[in-house]
């Protein structure tokens, strides 16, 4: 059930576990991801500080499975770049959402 995997990849990312939410995520079928399933992995990735996976997942969320990003995602997303040292990206993102 994606419901109870996604709230699962919540849980361990509130509780700073990126490695379980990973293996949740890898689990879910990739026709049935959706931009909560992407945004709960994220998260996880932005609240320990995997800065680079959160920004590389992002990327992939709109190329590989042609997913929207939503508020959400964006603000997570704007946050690994701040935390890490990807501003030119950041200031993409930060463009795209002015538009």
């Amino acid at each position: 059930n994606v419901l109870l995997r996604n709230a699962l990849l919540h849980l361990y990312g509130k509780c700073g576990d990126a490695v379980n939410a990973r293996a949740v995520f890898d689990t879910i079928p990739k026709r049935k991801l959706d931009v909560v399933s992407f945004g709960a992995m994220l998260n996880a990735f932005c609240k320990c500080q995997q800065n680079a996976e959160c920004i590389q997942l992002f990327k992939r969320m709109e190329t590989e499975y042609s997913i929207a990003p939503n508020l959400i995602c964006y603000a997570i997303v704007l946050n690994a770049c701040t935390n890490g040292t990807a501003f030119h990206f950041g200031q993409h993102i930060h463009r795209r959402l002015q538009t």
